[in-house]
């Protein structure tokens, strides 16, 4: 458009230089997408890994800041971060762990419903465990459905 009026071929250059961008951005932009699909790029997770190996030494250290603790908790908390550390090497979406976690927050979160609809808790108790249920599915690595 910034060609003077006068320009010769202005009409034609326009058409051409309308099809270029039309042709490069627009067909082309909407091929990308597919032709990724189909070279099916594999990144090998690397953020998950790193996620995986973190955890790992998380829960560790966690668990060794108990050691010297003869107590009753502490013994479950270590128990508890022992566990922990050694699922947290495989993602949490696969590990049959996850799987048997989710399976069972499921079943403890039908009970609860059946103790609302029956009348024996109320909307606020249900409301508080349903978030408590929500969190530790979160920390099973919950599959989006």
């Amino acid at each position: 458009f910034a060609l003077p009026e006068q320009f010769p071929f202005r009409a034609l250059i326009l058409l051409v230089a309308f099809a270029v961008v039309l042709g490069t951005l627009v067909l082309q932009g909407m091929t990308l997408r597919p032709l990724l699909g189909l070279m099916r790029f594999d990144d090998g997770a690397p953020v998950e890994r790193e996620f995986a190996l973190a955890r790992e030494a998380a829960y560790r250290a966690a668990r060794e800041s108990l050691d010297g603790d003869a107590s009753a908790e502490a013994a479950a908390l270590r128990l508890e971060y022992e566990a922990a550390a050694t699922h947290a090497a495989v993602p949490a979406a696969e590990s049959a762990h996850a799987v048997l976690r989710r399976r069972a927050i499921a079943a403890a979160r039908a009970r609860v419903h059946e103790l609302w609809r029956r009348g024996d808790i109320g909307d606020t108790a249900l409301h508080r465990i349903e978030e408590e249920f929500d969190w530790a599915e979160l920390s099973a690595g919950a599959a989006l459905e």
